[in-house]
């Protein structure tokens, strides 16, 4: 997800720092990238980035501080390094003057070509156009002036230059994770703070399902500054309740838990979509070798079933997609009474339907356990030694009733490929079963080398993505 949020700094001209309190990260949220663009704008109606000290009621005068210590005199304080270029207020003359002082407590006259101090015999800056040298100053004194206005010094101004400069950016009390020497003259943007980001989280206050975090934005001169903050991001939502730091989940043959599904549940917005390798999931507990090569896992989804007994012998077309080694195949299936014993057999293909060469050394007996609920479950069936089947060739599992009789599960899902074929004549002949989709069926295999056997599935039914 990508987030967006404007600060307009037109209309707040500050020196030193200003701090904005960011409230638009989710308290979910789980940040990729990150980062901050400064631009320097003027203030509004303006096109020079020029502030107007005023030094009326109200001012802002942005601390500087106005007297007059004698007649036809007057002296502007800035208490701070400010470059001014204009001033209104005054009723100056061709005898009128300026003097600066640029530090150290000692005054300065400027001539008329803007440097200081003046040399005998050249002329004093000219003040009856209201302009100034623009000379970056701490103080600046009026000599052979009146106020023009009937409120006395209220009405004087000063335009003073008001670039931001030597900006930095940090949060709340961190270091600033981003510096910017000079004036910031053009927009600017951050390279990555994610990790700052990151630090900042850490002890950041959540309101109203919202980060609050402080961002303090410092320049050494008076300026205004837009900011643009880009955020990247990923919604994260656990999967146990607080305090629960694990579950015990117990499984069998059917590849998911044997536990209630909502044991393991968050909360996602709609259209959420699960991302790896952010979504973690630690796993304690012990792997058997084998691994599924071919067949559904996951939830298994069900949409009949078909019987198999004495006078019903039952096969599945498999075409495994590369050479594999088939040491177990796994059934969905469960006993028609308390029990029943059956047979697997792997076979050639004969021509479309199974072939009498078994592909094992002999069928292999197994036992199912059955209820009055007749709830099928996945049964392994292994194979030893196991049997090599040969990547994009058809062959046949074949199950045949020694004892009793059992049902086994059909998939939901129709593959017009893999149709179940059925014998009444202990496979003597065969015939399409008239089902639109194969047996829930897998081929099992022990690689030669470890291999995670996990997947992490979220949601359920058509919506069901795996990270």
């Amino acid at each position: 997800m990508r987030l967006q949020d404007r600060y307009d700094g037109s209309h707040d001209p500050f020196e030193g720092d200003r701090t904005i309190v960011w409230r638009s990260l989710p308290a979910n949220a789980l940040v990729t990238k990150a980062t901050v663009t400064l631009k320097p704008v003027p203030p509004p109606g303006s096109k020079d980035y020029t502030e107007t000290l005023r030094f009326a009621s109200g001012g802002p005068a942005y601390g500087a501080t106005i007297r007059s210590p004698s007649s036809h005199k007057v002296e502007i304080d800035f208490h701070a390094r400010r470059t001014a270029i204009s001033f209104g207020g005054l009723t100056a003359t061709s005898s009128s003057a300026l003097s600066v002082d640029i530090g150290g407590g000692v005054y300065l006259a400027v001539a008329k070509d803007g440097t200081i101090p003046v040399q005998p015999g050249a002329s004093p800056w000219d003040l009856t156009g209201q302009l100034l040298p623009g000379i970056t100053a701490l103080r600046l004194q009026f000599i052979g002036v009146d106020p023009s206005g009937p409120s006395n010094l209220t009405e004087v101004t000063v335009g003073v230059t008001s670039m931001p400069s030597n900006l930095t950016l940090r949060f709340g009390t961190l270091p600033p994770f981003w510096s910017g020497p000079g004036e910031l003259a053009t927009p600017t943007t951050t390279p990555d703070i994610t990790n700052a980001i990151q630090r900042a989280l850490a002890g950041a206050t959540v309101q109203n399902g919202y980060y609050a975090i402080p961002l303090i934005v410092h320049s050494d001169t008076l300026g205004r500054v837009n900011m643009t903050i880009d955020i990247e991001y990923l919604g994260v939502a656990p999967f146990l309740p607080a305090g629960v730091p694990e579950v015990a989940l117990a499984y069998d043959y059917a590849s998911v838990p044997k536990a209630d599904k909502t044991t393991l549940q968050a909360t996602l917005p709609a259209g959420a979509t699960p991302v790896s390798p952010q979504t973690a999931v630690r796993i304690r507990g012990a792997f058997a070798s084998s691994r599924v090569t071919d067949g559904p896992t996951g939830d298994t989804n069900e949409t009949t079933t078909i019987p198999c007994s004495a006078a019903e012998t039952i096969a599945q077309p498999v075409t495994p997609a590369a050479d594999v080694n088939v040491s177990a195949v796994d059934l969905y299936a469960a006993a028609a009474g308390p029990a029943a014993q059956l047979a697997l057999d792997l076979r050639a293909d004969d021509d479309g339907k199974p072939g009498q060469a078994s592909m094992l050394v002999k069928p292999v007996a197994f036992d199912l356990t059955g209820d009055a609920s007749g709830q099928r479950q996945w049964t392994s069936v292994p194979i030893a030694p196991p049997v090599q089947l040969k990547g994009q060739e058809r062959y046949w599992a074949v199950v045949q009733a020694l004892d009793g009789a059992d049902s086994l599960g059909v998939d939901a899902n129709p593959d017009p490929a893999r149709l179940v074929q059925i014998s009444k004549d202990s496979g003597f002949s065969w015939r399409l079963a008239g089902l639109g989709s194969p047996l829930l069926l897998r081929l099992r295999t022990v690689p030669d080398r470890f291999q995670m056997p996990v997947d992490f599935a979220v949601g359920s039914g058509p919506q069901q993505q795996r990270v």
